[in-house]
């Protein structure tokens, strides 16, 4: 079984998600600074001593902080990945399935048997359809003989 049936849908489906992933990764970066930086700037009053002790508790509080950041998108990426894959999969499988049927059609030159998509499937009336194009067209073909 093929998993990217409609490979450049499928990627470009996946690259709108992760797209905005991006852009809010981003604005998660530039709120994270501009914080940092305001905590930064309320050291100034204070002996050059405490705002160093300060300033390398706000270091050491960002490592961690970014290495939790880091983490949770690492595995926000993957899980989107997995998930608009998946999704784009049950929209495109039909169509590919489809597809392949009629190609199949033209080449044997008889009609298609009945198809049925899976449960999960989009689409399941697109199969309903077909199926009662077909019988009404082999019924004419034969009322024609």
């Amino acid at each position: 079984m093929r998993f990217l049936t409609h490979s450049k849908v499928q990627l470009q489906f996946a690259s709108m998600f992760l797209l905005w992933f991006v852009v809010l990764l981003a604005t998660f970066v530039l709120i994270f600074f501009a914080t940092f930086q305001a905590e930064s700037l309320r050291t100034n009053d204070m002996q050059i001593h405490d705002q160093l002790i300060t300033k390398m508790l706000l270091v050491e509080q960002i490592k961690h902080l970014a290495l939790w950041y880091g983490l949770a998108a690492f595995f926000y990426i993957v899980l989107t990945c997995i998930y608009v894959l998946a999704f784009s999969h049950r929209m495109t499988g039909p169509v590919y399935k489809l597809t392949k049927i009629l190609e199949k059609a033209a080449k044997d030159r008889e009609w298609p048997k009945n198809i049925t998509f899976r449960k999960t499937d989009a689409f399941p009336e697109l199969a309903v359809a077909f199926n009662q194009y077909c019988e009404a067209m082999q019924e004419a073909e034969k009322s024609r003989k």
